[in-house]
């Protein structure tokens, strides 16, 4: 099976590169956007031309956390539309068998609460916080069902919960809640301090996914076996086009709860203040796995304190590069 990933780089696409090579049977290829541009269809044919992959895996997008939700809405919007649509007509056009989406929770509407399950998806509008990336991954929902039409490629299109682990952005531009909170208590006890303000109240309750463990649900879907930590199993995970599939633990964690673990991991023994007038966005965010858990025979685990200590001690070893980054 010959499969092509892009945004091999990122954090999302590191984990995935690591989950393909327990597999067997796979050939792997990822370019970076240097030599290949997503945002130029022509590059997009050129690239799946060259490898005739069997399946896409799309992991490469434009992203980030409330912050530059709000301050970049229209790149975010125009960067991932184009890309995405580039990447699904290449595919499609170059006889690919099967492309896999990676989708976002930002995209179930904003007002629904409770667990989340894929037939709610087309339910509503998306929150008014995210719109700019969450429709727009509904729209690759809708471009790959066309796909399949016109050209007959099949497609999976994985819901991931919010993730976190090694590789991630920690920009206060750009991270999401554990990253952010993971910079926010380092530097904190680094100068001594004796407090740390968090966005919002504290009492949304959010469902964490460890990047390698999606990464292990990513490679299942694509590849039809199922994968774990110690590598492929014998079972299969049979897919139909089209599936929509929630890729998470199905258990919500409170803000506070994540920031007080975050204060444990990292060591802070000051105070945690909140912030009530910064936006808290949805009360409640969680999934229901009932679907996953039928096609792999387990779900992934929730968020732990190992699991959080070693994103943190990543995070602390290649602290003075990422204070570098500008991104």
């Amino acid at each position: 099976m010959r499969v092509l990933l892009t945004g091999g780089n990122g954090f999302l696409g590191k984990a995935i590169v690591k989950s393909f090579e327990k597999s067997f049977g796979v050939e792997l290829f990822w370019y970076p956007s240097s030599q290949y541009n997503l945002m130029r269809l022509e590059d997009c044919l050129a690239m799946v031309g060259r490898v005739k992959p069997d399946v896409v895996v799309h992991s490469a997008a434009i992203y980030g956390g409330l912050g530059i939700n709000l301050e970049i809405p229209e790149e975010i919007f125009y960067t991932n539309t184009i890309m995405n649509a580039n990447i699904i007509r290449a595919s499609a056009m170059k006889g690919v068998k099967k492309f896999v989406g990676i989708g976002t929770a930002c995209s179930y509407p904003g007002y629904l609460e409770g667990k989340l399950r894929e037939d709610d998806i087309w339910r509503g509008e998306v929150h008014e916080t995210v719109k700019c990336y969450g429709a727009v991954k509904k729209m690759m929902i809708i471009h790959c069902e066309a796909a399949k039409k016109e050209y007959g490629m099949d497609s999976v299109h994985p819901i991931l919960a919010n993730l976190y682990g090694p590789h991630d952005s920690y920009h206060p531009r750009r991270s999401h809640v554990v990253a952010a909170l993971i910079r926010k208590f380092y530097e904190a006890k680094q100068i001594k301090e004796k407090k740390v303000v968090c966005w919002g109240t504290g009492s949304p309750r959010r469902e964490f996914l460890y990047v390698e463990d999606a990464a292990d649900v990513i490679v299942s879907l694509a590849t039809g076996l199922v994968v774990e930590k110690a590598g492929p199993t014998l079972s299969t995970c049979p897919t139909e086009s089209g599936d929509i599939i929630n890729v998470g633990t199905g258990v919500a964690t409170s803000i506070k709860e994540l920031a007080e673990m975050i204060a444990d991991v990292s060591g802070f023994d000051g105070r945690i203040v909140w912030d009530t007038s910064k936006p808290d966005g949805q009360k409640l965010k969680v999934f229901d796995v009932t679907k996953l858990k039928s096609l792999l025979g387990y779900v992934p685990e929730s968020i732990d304190k190992e699991k959080l200590k070693k994103t943190y001690d990543w995070f602390v070893g290649n602290y003075e590069w990422i204070k570098m980054r500008n991104w």
